[in-house]
């Protein structure tokens, strides 16, 4: 984009001089004129292949999808110097009444992250998203659902009863809580036997398309330094994982020159990485089978967490098992659980104190003489 010469047809010279004043007052303070002129599809589409570079597969991702579906086929013709404020205005207008809540606070974000790097890069000299009021996102429950203790036993017992290859990788992720990513991108080195521990180093991430010679996934390390984490784990889920190596073993031989080793400890029956669609399909087709709600596979971590909390392990030590940045991440996301803690701090306490002593209600004769003196 850098460099690029500026040309435009105008009907009269008086125009086409309008035209040039109105460029050079916009671009004044700006460094990069090229961009500053393309359109707003090129210039997001600039800022893309710098996100895909510098970010997260998810992150590149989910900017694309929003730039792709919302803001592109609205104001993707408008050259950059031309956006207003209102025109972003305008796009969440439009929207609000097809979309959810939180995919309109998505579209500011995105906006708000482009408009941020052409500001960074100096192009424009602020943030046109900051000038729009964020959408507000009401607290929705039905985003965040988990499995009674009922129920996760369930899910486990039909999985098994089914002989589903993936009984042990559901287990896994109620057993440790966690993230998808990190869980299909486990390798056996990072199975500690010795201290029955896992170690979080690094996550798998799927990538918009397989491109040419490239597979469609890589190997990433987590997204913050808390993700990096050690988790101990039990005897029950120290025995699945030896059941996990010998169905990989199985794999391999089947597959034969097909498998593509990884080290995976929940590899496809290729070896590969697993494709998140895959999962999701058959998780969803067990719950089916299981008379169970429709729960996400991320919901599982919230069962973790929140299956723990209840049990009155405290929220520090979930948190570290989670790999959240602090305790206070645990305690927004999970508190929902708050109120049900309360109640039962309410019936310990009573609990201890009917331990104590019973004291006399009633003053004797002799104490309330004395008591009257006194007044």
């Amino acid at each position: 984009m850098r460099g690029n010469r500026l040309s435009q047809s105008f009907a009269t010279k008086i125009e086409a001089t309008r035209w040039i004043q109105d460029i050079n007052n916009k671009s004044r303070s700006v460094a990069d004129v090229g961009l500053l002129a393309a359109s707003l599809e090129q210039a997001i589409n600039f800022w893309l292949d710098y996100v895909q570079i510098t970010k997260s597969a998810k992150t590149y991702l989910g900017y694309k999808r929003v730039a792709d579906k919302y803001i592109i086929p609205q104001i993707g013709r408008q050259r950059v110097f031309e956006v207003k404020p209102l025109d972003l205005q305008e796009i969440l207008t439009i929207y609000s009444k097809e979309v959810s809540e939180r995919e309109l606070l998505y579209i500011w974000q995105t906006a708000s992250s482009f408009f941020g790097y052409l500001v960074t890069q100096s192009v424009i000299t602020q943030n046109l998203a900051k000038f729009v009021a964020k959408p507000r996102q009401k607290q929705n429950t039905n985003d965040f659902r988990y499995l009674s203790r009922d129920q996760a036993h369930k899910l486990i017992q039909v999985a098994e009863k089914k002989n589903d290859p993936l009984v042990d990788l559901y287990y896994f992720l109620l057993s440790t809580g966690m993230r998808e990513g990190e869980v299909l991108g486990l390798r056996w080195n990072n199975v500690d036997w010795d201290t029955r521990s896992i170690i979080v180093v690094e996550q798998v991430q799927w990538k918009d398309q397989k491109r040419e010679g490239k597979a469609g996934y890589e190997f990433q390390s987590p997204k913050t330094a808390r993700s990096k984490r050690r988790i101990p784990i039990g005897a029950e889920t120290i025995r699945r994982l030896r059941t996990q190596q010998r169905r990989n073993s199985a794999f391999k031989q089947f597959a034969k020159d097909k498998w593509k080793e990884h080290d995976l400890v929940f590899p496809s029956e290729a070896g590969t990485p697993m494709e998140p669609t895959n999962l999701i399909r058959r998780f969803k087709d067990l719950l089916k089978a299981a008379e169970l709600p429709n729960v996400r596979i991320h919901d599982l971590r919230h069962t973790h967490a929140t299956l723990l909390l209840l049990r009155g392990v405290h929220p520090k030590v979930v948190s570290e098992r989670l790999g959240h940045a602090d305790i206070t991440t645990t305690l927004k996301i999970y508190s929902h659980v708050i109120p049900t803690l309360q109640e039962v701090v309410a019936g310990t306490i009573e609990n201890i104190l009917e331990k104590l002593p019973q004291q006399q209600a009633d003053l004797s004769g002799k104490e309330l003489e004395t008591f009257e003196n006194e007044l």
